[in-house]
């Protein structure tokens, strides 16, 4: 049973003044357990090419049918569903750095507080017992 099918394939984006054709032409087939690794340089359109897939953006031309479902005549609210129902995403830039930010802002904050509050020996103790909940390094084990 084929899960993915692609027949000419083509998307273009503006860069500024210019036309960027980041997929031309694509042909694939994927059947069902079949496993398919998406090789090449930096800018080869790979990336494009798995948010075609997976409805996150539109091609300019050809036919992309996924799990039996052609994704060019949806709208953006049937893209939403199919995409809830059928496909799973692990962005490769998903904000860190943000998040790290976040974190030692939550920690920093919470421990000026124990600071303020507790006598010296009990400080970094709670400190490092509540930054291990919330990152659950209290219940991790080693490979």
């Amino acid at each position: 049973m084929t899960i993915i099918e692609i027949k000419n394939l083509t998307h273009k984006f503006s860069l500024g003044k210019s036309e960027v054709v980041a997929i031309r032409g694509v042909n694939l087939q994927v059947s069902r357990g079949e496993f398919v690794s998406l090789v090449g340089p930096s800018g080869s359109g790979k990336s494009t090419l798995l948010s075609l897939i997976g409805g996150l953006c539109r091609p300019d031309r050809g036919e992309l049918i996924v799990n039996g479902h052609s994704l060019i005549p949806m709208d953006e609210n049937r893209l939403a569903i199919f995409r809830r129902k059928h496909i799973g995403f692990i962005f490769q830039s998903f904000n860190l750095f943000q998040i790290s930010l976040l974190w030692r802002t939550l920690l920093y904050l919470y421990c000026s507080a124990v600071l303020r509050r507790e006598s010296e020996p009990t400080r970094p103790r709670r400190c490092l017992r509540w930054w291990a909940s919330l990152t659950d390094l209290t219940t991790s084990r080693r490979n």
